[in-house]
């Protein structure tokens, strides 16, 4: 089943939910503050292309080429790890 990434338009916080083909309406909120003003968000993917082909992650990098998250937004938060 794919997970869906929703920003709630109150808090600004992601909230994941994971939806299944045929589970009908899943009530989605906020997980943080309740609300229900939430708005679908591209999700980025973790994914590396090289001559052998897709490899999958990126040797566990963060997006500004570390091994481990820095203190600064967006490592800090841990989007970042790819």
């Amino acid at each position: 089943m794919p997970i869906y990434e929703y920003r709630c338009e109150n808090c600004e916080k992601v909230t994941d939910f994971l939806e299944g083909v045929g589970d009908g309406i899943i009530k989605k909120e906020c997980k943080y503050c309740g609300s229900k003003q939430l708005k679908k968000i591209l999700s980025a993917s973790a994914v590396r292309v090289s001559s052998g082909g897709v490899i999958g992650s990126q040797n566990s990098k963060t997006c500004c080429g570390r091994n481990e998250r820095c203190d600064m937004p967006p490592c800090s938060g841990g989007a970042c790890i790819r």
